[in-house]
């Protein structure tokens, strides 16, 4: 079985304002994905979904294994290119018991830093994100 799966996604640049929706559920207020936005995931889940198939994978490509996402937004094509790469059986849950969700970590960090280390986050071209465990891992202090 191959550790290295790659596809390319036909992109129509969205922003996350138009892609949610505000409802209201037994009076309380809630956020939604909008309807183009539930189409647009579902484009998204197909194309996955045939090059899963074209590797000859099981559906579930890694499984529990933990991956490597490389996205690249491929200007001149309209199109971005997702790599995902096995790098090795994932890690147990920390000690809250809750997954860290490392993509959320990042994008808060970016939030953050607008307006002191860039003006936008839109300007961020790229990012790299990794998880290090064990010795690797350093405490702040």
């Amino acid at each position: 079985m191959s550790d290295r799966l790659e596809l390319r996604i036909p992109f129509t640049p969205c922003s996350k304002k138009n892609s949610l929706r505000r409802i209201t559920v037994k009076g309380r207020p809630l956020v939604a994905p909008s309807r183009a936005a539930k189409a647009e995931q579902q484009a998204i889940r197909t194309i996955a979904l045939q090059a899963v198939l074209a590797a000859r994978l099981p559906l579930v490509p890694f499984g529990e294994d933990e991956v490597s996402v490389l996205v690249e937004r491929l200007v001149d094509e309209d199109a971005v290119r997702v790599q995902v790469v096995r790098l090795h059986p994932k890690p147990a849950r920390g000690r809250t018991g809750r997954d860290r969700d490392t993509q959320n970590l990042a994008e808060s960090i970016l939030d953050a830093c607008n307006g002191v280390l860039w003006k936008d986050d839109r300007q961020v071209g790229e990012i790299h994100i990794r998880r290090v465990l064990g010795e690797g891992a350093r405490s702040c202090s």
